[in-house]
């Protein structure tokens, strides 16, 4: 991560944005525009734990990539990221259009 994180970075620096892909399907409320993977209590809900790692999840495809978006920008403290403009493809009328990921 911490390579990816600089070579986002530097790309941001060139005036470039950032393409990247998320799995938003199973942990999202579009509606109230919230993404969080502790959005719903599936633990409670289905009386196991999930503990795949992220690669196990994709290697099993129990995640998949299947929203895209772009960095447009980032913040940097003492020239560490400790927040990412994030421009979403869903419209600027959705209350996620653009979230800010710290």
């Amino acid at each position: 991560m911490k390579t990816l994180k600089n070579l986002a970075i530097s790309q941001l620096k060139d005036k470039e944005t950032v393409w990247f892909g998320s799995d938003v399907v199973r942990y999202s409320d579009r509606k109230e525009g919230i993404l969080d993977t502790d959005l719903y209590d599936y633990k409670t809900a289905f009386s196991t734990e999930f503990t795949l790692n992220k690669a196990e999840r994709l290697n099993y495809k129990e995640s998949s990539l299947t929203h895209a978006m772009v960095l447009t920008g980032v913040n940097l403290i003492n020239g560490q990221p400790n927040r990412w403009k994030v421009e979403n493809s869903w419209g600027v009328k959705s209350p996620d259009s653009k979230v800010i990921l710290s």
